[in-house]
């Protein structure tokens, strides 16, 4: 199973955009454009995968749902002790349901508690659907290089703790957490009534142009994929210039009717 996300490269100041870049290439897989910098404002902050506390403004789940999107997040909160196969698991369900997923990943040498960098994970090799296997593999994007990684989730090579990390000088490359993961599945978009279709989007470039280095804005070709097509049936593609314009409820009329920027027949 792999999902045709393309690769995208994320900003590297302010702490990473590591998680704005990964939610950007899953939004981009179910249809949207979303700028890294719109997502870290929407979210008040850094987009991690948990709140960091009962004040913490920042809330990955309420930036998502702003965003118009569903999800399904690993329920880390209540999981058993060490987490690790159990994580595996579900997330290979959630691939194997075409829901690409955003986790969180250990580096040598760091030492952040909870993980160091978020990921989209797009697609998985597998035998067994619903238990964990060690000879699965996991295939994700770094958000630094164009091609993905694949990863055998054996625990003895993929699993560590963070003190194992940051001790072991013979561990090599990113591993996934052993005790507590984070992730959270982005399952589709807000349609309520069951009225739109699944849409693809590919863009021409692979980065974005980042304001602070005072990069220049440019334009990019987009491609628009609509899946599940019926043979004679008649269909609009609407463009929305913003999620807040996006109606979530409604029936065909309604969404005709909506604040869309651009329609094509």
């Amino acid at each position: 199973m792999l999902l045709d996300v393309s690769p995208r490269f994320q900003w590297d100041h302010g702490n990473g955009y590591c998680g704005e870049v990964s939610l950007q290439c899953i939004g981009l897989y179910y249809g949207a454009w979303i700028s890294q910098g719109l997502i870290r404002d929407l979210n008040k902050g850094e987009f991690l995968l948990q709140r960091m506390s009962s004040n913490d403004k920042r809330d990955p789940l309420r930036t998502i749902s702003l965003l118009r999107f569903k999800y399904d997040e690993w329920d880390w909160k209540n999981s058993d002790s060490a987490q690790y196969r159990d994580f595996c698991c579900w997330m290979k369900i959630s691939l194997l349901r075409k829901h690409p997923i955003m986790f969180g990943i250990f580096f040598p040498n760091n030492d952040c508690d909870d993980y160091d960098h978020i990921v989209p994970a797009i697609g998985i090799r597998y035998r067994y659907p619903n238990a964990y296997d060690p000879d699965d593999i996991l295939i994700y994007y770094d958000l630094y290089s164009p091609r993905p990684y694949k990863k055998c989730l054996n625990e003895e090579t993929m699993a560590s703790t963070r003190a194992d990390m940051s001790k072991n000088t013979h561990i090599r490359g990113a591993r996934i957490p052993l005790i507590t993961d984070y992730g959270i599945a982005i399952t589709g978009v807000v349609d309520k009534d069951r009225v739109t279709l699944p849409v693809h989007l590919a863009v021409s470039a692979r980065d974005e142009p980042d304001p602070v280095l005072n990069a220049q804005s440019r334009e990019m070709d987009g491609t628009v994929t609509v899946s599940n097509l019926t043979i004679g049936s008649t269909y609009v593609l609407l463009r929305y210039a913003s999620y807040k314009f996006t109606p979530v409820e409604g029936d065909a009329n309604g969404f005709i009717n909506s604040c869309f920027d651009v329609k094509h027949e």
